[in-house]
């Protein structure tokens, strides 16, 4: 069976701590979704909570229906990629 949101989050490289928190934390994303709200919703209500605990983070997430919902928790967030051995930003 497949979930009902795929889910993609940014992290800043300084928040590791919070890395480990959120992973454990997002399926609430998920479970908001399954219980009947809409993505947006769900990932609205999970930024705000977010938000008011300092977090730094950017997500992107897909619903099995094709709705879209990205969202950050700062205006401002760094994007990077790593292919292995370097570590570039935009």
């Amino acid at each position: 069976m497949f979930r009902s949101v795929f889910i993609t989050v940014l992290i800043q490289w300084n928040q590791l701590e919070f890395s480990k928190k959120f992973i454990f934390n997002w399926p609430k994303i998920i479970t908001r979704v399954e219980d009947g709200n809409s993505l947006k919703d769900a990932v609205e209500k999970s930024i705000l909570e977010d938000r008011k605990n300092d977090d730094h983070y950017g997500i992107i997430c897909i619903s099995n229906t094709g709705d879209i919902v990205v969202d950050k928790t700062k205006d401002m967030i760094f994007y990077a990629s790593h292919n292995g051995s370097v570590v570039t930003s935009f």
